[in-house]
């Protein structure tokens, strides 16, 4: 059952980005004066098994953590992690962009809870790394 949950939620929030990235990216580009692109590919699960698209995203349900267990089911905080990969060779220019695509992916989770049927929180750091350290 709980597997279940946490793919559901994966597929929730894959139909849901996916479904506005578009106008979240046309807006971000107005308010910044910049050229984000839709991501090239949508990863869900899991990372890829090599070397990801520019922009890509992964949706990677990492696990669930158990809150309170019922006689006929078991409340659980799903985890995901939701990584972008971009490849610039302006370092300045990746960095800023990276940036506004955490903005966008943050106020797009904000906006679709109640669409999305889950109650989305940030668990930890927000996190930018500037090279992959390890292949994929």
């Amino acid at each position: 059952m709980t597997l279940n949950l946490l793919e559901g939620a994966v597929d929730a929030l894959d139909t849901y980005l996916e479904a506005n990235i578009a106008a979240k990216i046309s807006s971000l580009n107005t308010r910044y004066s910049d050229t984000l692109e839709s991501p090239k590919q949508w990863y869900l699960g899991s990372l890829p098994m090599s070397l990801p698209e520019s922009p890509s995203v992964v949706i990677h349900g990492t696990g669930w953590t158990p809150q309170e267990q019922r006689k006929a089911n078991i409340m659980v905080i799903n985890n995901i992690d939701l990584i972008i990969f971009l490849g610039h060779d302006d370092v300045e220019k990746r960095f800023r962009q990276l940036c506004r695509y955490i903005l966008g992916f943050l106020e797009m989770c904000q906006s679709g809870e109640a669409s999305m049927g889950y109650k989305i929180s940030v668990g930890g750091r927000v996190v930018l790394t500037d090279t992959m350290n390890t292949a994929p």
